[in-house]
């Protein structure tokens, strides 16, 4: 799994996934003009919301953008595992109790997610990710609280009551749900949008994006070449979610002069070596295809393709390399978003 923190995410996402502001995405003159742009530094990352508004609604808009901001803003302080404040932190520190409807409800899906990859997306890899150094910036209080062991490491260590909504982290068990939180974050604002009456926004959550559209043309959304600044390959969504990740930047010195990624393979317990690669998974729920994403990082190509053909509501693009040529993969419905 990636794990994919609160203060790495701006590195790792805005520079695989993005939002193109021509074209089908908001046009260009005075239609272009009368949209509403928000955006904020959220979560360590770069927050957007667009929205195109349609004649009166424009005052509608701004209202709910601010308030899909200030949600963002309370949500953060529930999965930011940097902070010690946060309601995972505490989570993790207590080893378990009550959790809010927010908490329970993304860790059934992580749980969700967890079961449908084989335990190949797994929320309980802190001890591993701490061990290569990728919480370096994590305060000393929580960095020190977690296990140096793996005995924790593992779904069977996490027990999840939702009828009493309570959590039990056993073996000393430590979650890190970076792997699904901006996804489940940017869900919730696209959700406060849609119920305020927006039919045609995009929520971008450091490249975990929600859109919705009304027009033919819908949103255009490039994913970046692993290897270059180049964009690969354009995405058309009218609604649904995109998330992509990527073994090539949020990196650490490893064996041999190379580098190893922010990836654990659940198989091995170890991180995997960077190879400029990178996954693209179109869900219809944010935080469906940001922890898809993650876990599809652990299998190979042919393999991830077979899962995704297999998964009702998950679609995915591969990006790797053979003999110094870019290959593209994709499954077999991911082709109707394609450019």
């Amino acid at each position: 799994m990636i794990s994919r923190t609160f203060f790495h995410t701006l590195i790792v996402h805005i520079a695989v996934l993005f939002m193109l502001f021509s074209g089908g995405c908001g046009g260009t003159g005075q239609a272009a003009e009368k949209d509403v742009i928000m955006s904020d530094i959220l979560m360590g990352t770069f927050v957007r919301v667009k929205i195109r508004p349609e004649g009166s609604k424009r005052e509608n808009a701004e209202m709910l953008s601010k308030k899909a901001f200030e949600l963002a803003v309370r949500l953060e302080t529930v999965f930011n595992i940097f902070d010690p404040e946060s309601e995972i932190s505490g989570l993790n520190l207590s080893g378990g109790g009550s959790v809010s409807p927010d908490m329970l409800e993304a860790l059934g899906t992580a749980e969700e997610i967890g079961e449908l990859t084989g335990g190949k997306f797994d929320i309980t890899i802190a001890p591993i990710l701490k061990k290569k150094g990728f919480y370096g910036d994590m305060p000393e209080e929580l960095i020190d609280s977690i296990p140096d062991g793996t005995a924790g490491v593992g779904w069977e260590n996490v027990g999840i009551d939702e009828a009493r909504g309570t959590v039990t982290l056993q073996s000393g068990a430590w979650i890190d749900l970076s792997g699904i939180a901006k996804g489940y974050i940017a869900d919730r604002m696209s959700d406060l949008l849609k119920e305020g009456g927006i039919e045609d926004f995009i929520v971008d959550a450091g490249g975990d994006m929600c859109c919705r559209s009304f027009r033919p043309e819908g949103w255009i959304i490039g994913v970046r070449d692993p290897r270059g600044q180049d964009i690969a390959l354009k995405l058309r969504m009218v609604s649904g979610a995109v998330a992509t990740s990527g073994d090539y930047e949020n990196v650490m010195p490893g064996g041999d002069g190379g580098f190893v990624a922010h990836i654990v393979d659940t198989d091995t317990d170890k991180v995997i070596e960077r190879r400029f690669y990178s996954v693209t998974v179109i869900a219809d729920t944010c935080a469906k295809a940001d922890a898809f994403a993650t876990a599809f990082m652990t299998y190979g190509p042919n393999e991830a393709v077979a899962v995704a053909d297999r998964t009702d509501g998950v679609d995915i693009v591969i990006i790797d390399e053979r003999d110094g040529r870019r290959v593209i993969r994709m499954s077999l419905g991911a082709g109707r978003y394609v450019l």
